[in-house]
């Protein structure tokens, strides 16, 4: 998919995990790593979302924020800004078991829905705001968003007048829910370890 750019949201706070989830390591390797492994299989480029300092040491091509402390929201729109492609992919370090073949599937959709902004996963009713595929035009709704004060991805998105990828249809690609778990929480990351064996 040679018009596709992949981004790695990799900053926040961590403040319920306490450190930052970046490094924290599953499977053997960091969850920066892996995610990051996952943006190069689906994209010819890739880079971090975050700050150069804590980041650099990857080689990896590191987007800062434009405005700070503004959450994933910021992250998106600092993407958007830096991205040369239409079609952008929005992937997240604390979400490390969403697989290769649902970010296939959620390009196909995006690819044969070009007028929408974004496509993103549904599932119990909320919106996965830190998996999706946008499109460089949604980064003037992010920019407007932002300078409202109103750092919410899902608020954003439902402006946008999404297409979502709903319940019955990530079933159907034989993926299970529980990939969109995210590991906010040192015993979600047990948990985690524990499934990996």
């Amino acid at each position: 998919m040679d018009d596709i750019t992949a981004f790695v949201l990799a900053g926040g706070e961590s403040t319920r995990m306490g450190r930052d989830k970046a490094f924290l390591r599953l499977g053997g390797q960091t969850l920066l790593a892996r995610a990051l492994a996952l943006a190069h299989r689906i994209a010819p480029r890739a880079a971090v979302l975050g700050a150069r300092d804590k980041y650099a040491a990857t080689g990896e091509w590191i987007i800062e924020d434009e405005f700070s402390d503004c959450g994933p929201l910021a992250g998106i729109h600092a993407a958007l800004g830096a991205s040369e492609t239409d079609l952008n992919l929005i992937l997240s370090v604390d979400m490390p078991f969403v697989p290769w073949e649902f970010f296939a599937y959620l390009l196909e959709r995006a690819h044969s829905c070009p007028p929408a902004q974004v496509v993103a996963p549904r599932v119990g009713g909320m919106i996965q705001g830190t998996c999706l595929a946008c499109r460089r035009s949604f980064r003037l709704l992010c920019e407007s968003q932002l300078k409202l004060g109103r750092f919410k991805v899902e608020e954003a998105i439902k402006l946008a007048g999404p297409e979502y990828v709903e319940e019955e249809e990530i079933r159907a690609r034989g993926i299970g829910l529980e990939v969109f778990k995210s590991l906010n929480t040192p015993e979600d990351l047990t948990s985690a370890q524990m499934s990996e064996g």
